[in-house]
């Protein structure tokens, strides 16, 4: 593991942060428009929820190793709400061809500035609260990265069966920090229909939140291996 020094906010100084903002936000309609989609509104604070996701971003990483990912349109409307974050935040996608491809370029872009880099990727719309527990989690899956070169999903423990989200079913438990569970992944399942989801929460599945932890350059050699179109 290369050497390093943590940073005042406890976070390794490899890890960079990606945002992705690119969505319009459709199943929020009308609420959510093309010119002013869900990220850009404020549904959890006075803040919209890109500038709160932001705020959270900066208590792992400064400012300089945030990457908000977007199309040339939304980087302009982002820039209106986060005035004081520079144009070097953004990566500008060149055209909209998915998550996967977009955390690829992310990923392969990062990895020339530090290619010891690991990168938390979040998204522009989650409301997530409390703030310290959430920071500390992906504080200890950007360690869990590093150490082990796995690719980390973060998930969540459903209070409902939900059929908007996809669900994580784990597989045999991995060592982690205390307080934190770790398993391999059995199985990822898209969203389910309402019987579905109530037979995932009763077998011990997990939420999906999207959230991921990886290094750069454990994920570009997972895209190599299974999706060589991408890379």
């Amino acid at each position: 593991m290369p050497e390093s020094t943590k940073s005042s906010t406890g976070t390794d100084p490899h890890v960079y942060v990606t945002v992705l903002a690119g969505g319009v936000g459709s199943r929020f309609w009308p609420a959510s428009t093309p010119d002013r989609p869900k990220q850009l509104l404020p549904l959890a604070s006075d803040e919209p929820l890109i500038v709160d996701t932001v705020n959270r971003a900066l208590g792992l990483v400064p400012e300089e190793r945030i990457r908000i990912l977007a199309s040339d349109r939304l980087t302009e409307l982002i820039l209106e709400v986060l005035p004081n974050l520079g144009r070097e935040a953004f990566m500008v996608e060149p055209q909209a061809r998915g998550t996967a491809p977009v955390l690829a370029w992310a990923a392969w872009e990062i990895a020339k500035i530090d290619p010891a880099a690991v990168i938390v990727s979040l998204h522009a719309d989650h409301i997530i609260k409390p703030m310290a527990p959430y920071l500390q989690l992906l504080r200890d899956a950007a360690d869990l990265a590093q150490e082990t070169g796995r690719l980390f999903a973060v998930s969540v423990p459903p209070n409902r069966p939900e059929t908007g989200y996809g669900y994580i079913e784990p597989g045999e438990p991995l060592d982690a920090p205390a307080g934190v569970q770790a398993f391999t992944v059995a199985a990822f399942h898209e969203k389910p229909d309402t019987e579905t989801a109530r037979r995932y929460v009763t077998e011990g599945h997990f939420w999906n939140s999207g959230i991921f932890v990886w290094t750069a350059a454990a994920f570009l050699g997972e895209v190599k291996k299974v999706a060589p179109e991408i890379g």
